[in-house]
């Protein structure tokens, strides 16, 4: 939950709830690689993840693990990415300012999945197996809680980051309407749930995620093979979707 101070943030950020209205100042202290009006624009972002519960939540963790955040233009046509080795949430200004919310908080859950020891998933001693299910798992994961970000910001009363949520993931925006109705608005763990499974049982993001992953690890295998000593361990270590999903995919500490 916010403190006082951050409420008090919040209310002269966002007077009336507002999306439009000017930034005062940051309702966390974030490091922002932006300057000018890109570090506005940045700031009145993170400013407005911050009137959802979970949005501040995650921003707090990324604030204690170290992370950054770049906004600007993205190299790849990306609308955002998450540079592990800087450390780094980017998100492209070059996307509709609605959408940079959403954008921003999926690559703030990576940030903390990497925290957490997401390499488990997606490191070359791990079966291909493991890498295809520890990819979507991430992935669902991200999803579900930029979709959850959304939906309570729209409860808020700042309604376009969901709307365009539900344009583009319809199957996932409905599940978490249909966990709302049932379990509450308020259970966030619930609608959490109902989010991840959406996204991760769907045919169309199964295919594409194991087509991307399995290419990343036939570039992985070719580089390997190119080097002297090539370790014998790799693409040999299984691990179980439930030690990935509890380890990296949490709410509150718990997964």
């Amino acid at each position: 939950m916010a403190s006082k101070k951050q409420k008090k943030r919040l209310a002269k950020a966002y007077k009336n709830n507002s999306a439009a209205q000017q930034i005062i100042e940051p309702v966390i202290d974030l490091n922002i690689r932006a300057v000018g009006k890109q570090l506005t624009q940045g700031t009145k972002v993170l400013n407005r993840i911050a009137q959802s519960e979970l949005g501040l939540e995650m921003l707090e963790q990324a604030q204690e693990n170290g992370c950054s955040f770049l906004f600007g233009a993205i190299s790849g046509g990306l609308s955002g990415n998450f540079d592990p080795i800087r450390n780094m949430v980017m998100v492209a200004t070059s996307t509709d300012i609605d959408k940079r919310a959403g954008i921003a908080i999926h690559e703030t859950c990576h940030s903390i999945q990497n925290a957490l020891g997401a390499f488990i998933a997606k490191d070359a001693t791990s079966s291909v197996k493991t890498q295809l299910i520890g990819t979507r798992i991430l992935e669902a994961d991200a999803v579900a809680k930029e979709a959850v970000t959304c939906f309570q910001l729209n409860e808020k009363g700042d309604s376009k980051p969901w709307e365009l949520f539900k344009e583009e993931l319809p199957e996932v925006a409905n599940k978490i309407e249909e966990a709302s109705n049932k379990y509450g608005k308020d259970n966030t763990k619930m609608l959490l749930n109902a989010g991840f499974k959406a996204w991760f049982d769907v045919d169309f993001f199964i295919k594409a995620y194991e087509e991307a992953t399995t290419d990343f690890i036939c570039r992985q295998t070719s580089n390997y093979e190119e080097r002297e000593g090539c370790n014998p361990q790799f693409f040999t270590k299984d691990i179980s979707i439930e030690e990935i999903a509890a380890k990296c995919c949490t709410y509150k500490g718990e997964p």
